[in-house]
């Protein structure tokens, strides 16, 4: 029988306990990305991890610097990810 290893993923949301998901723009992060990666990397191999459009964080105080410090990353949280282009919206109510 293979055993197989966990994903670093999974590794990663279990020694992170602080995660921020941000919408990712339709055309990347660009050069943006280069900037987000040079700060995250001061923090050193254990000071956070990088999934797709989730950081990770091991502490609260770590994550809102660098949410502070790149306020232009949108954060997947409902109230962004529910309104998206394209719908119509009447009286308040969104239909499909």
């Amino acid at each position: 029988m293979v055993r197989r290893s966990t994903p670093q993923r999974i590794e990663d949301d279990r020694a992170f306990p602080i995660r921020i998901s941000f919408l990712l723009p339709w055309n990347g992060f660009g050069q943006r990305l280069d900037e987000y990666l040079f700060w995250l990397k001061r923090l050193g191999p254990d000071g956070y991890a990088w999934h797709s459009s989730n950081v990770y964080f091991r502490d609260i105080t770590t994550a809102s610097q660098f949410l502070a410090n790149f306020p232009e990353l949108r954060l997947a949280d409902s109230a962004d990810t529910r309104d998206r282009p394209g719908r119509i919206t009447t009286h308040g109510l969104k239909l499909r």
